[in-house]
């Protein structure tokens, strides 16, 4: 939530775009230089959470 707004993105979930998500990936690889197993966990952990949201019906798409 934090790169979202210091960006100035809104949290709302069904607000969050590929792109931004995108943004995010790059801002870990590039900015805080982390490695590529870390960005990795934190890849899944996003598709995991998007899984679990579109199940709960947290999100529509």
């Amino acid at each position: 939530m934090t790169f979202l707004s210091d960006h100035g993105c809104s949290t709302c979930l069904n607000e969050i775009t590929k792109t931004q998500v995108r943004r995010f990936i790059q801002y870990l690889l590039g900015s805080l230089k982390q490695k590529p197993r870390s960005v990795n966990r934190k890849i899944s952990s996003i598709k995991s959470f998007t899984k679990y949201c579109l199940k709960e019906q947290y999100l529509a798409k």
